[in-house]
């Protein structure tokens, strides 16, 4: 997926070693809290808490401790500090892409479509 970047070998081992199937599931959820009518209570109950600012870390630590639960359930598996070292890495990445990403793109698409 990345063979482009093996010219980078530290760009391209961060990308690699990412947890993709966490960060398309956290990026997912946090659309759905940002942008659905049915998360709005978690939304309003972070307001009247007044950390709203804070959505994003709390969605993302919640989905990993989730990730980190089923991943030490599952007895196949190993669970060790490589693989919480990843899903941190892929944490930060997350909310940052959650911030940039599903923002912007609902920003822009609210945008186009309302004015004419």
């Amino acid at each position: 997926m990345f063979e482009m970047l093996k010219d980078y070998p530290i760009l391209y081992d961060f990308l690699v070693e990412l947890h993709w199937q966490y960060l398309i599931t956290l990026l997912v959820i946090m659309f759905g809290i940002k942008h659905t009518k049915e998360l709005d209570w978690f939304t309003d109950y972070l307001t009247k808490k007044k950390m709203e600012k804070g959505i994003s870390w709390i969605a993302a630590v919640i989905v990993a401790l989730f990730f980190i639960i089923f991943r030490w359930l599952n007895k196949e598996t190993t669970f060790d500090s490589e693989y919480v070292a990843s899903l941190l890495r892929t944490l930060l990445v997350g909310v940052i892409l959650s911030k940039l990403v599903i923002d912007n793109v609902t920003n822009f698409i609210k945008g186009k479509f309302t004015k004419k």
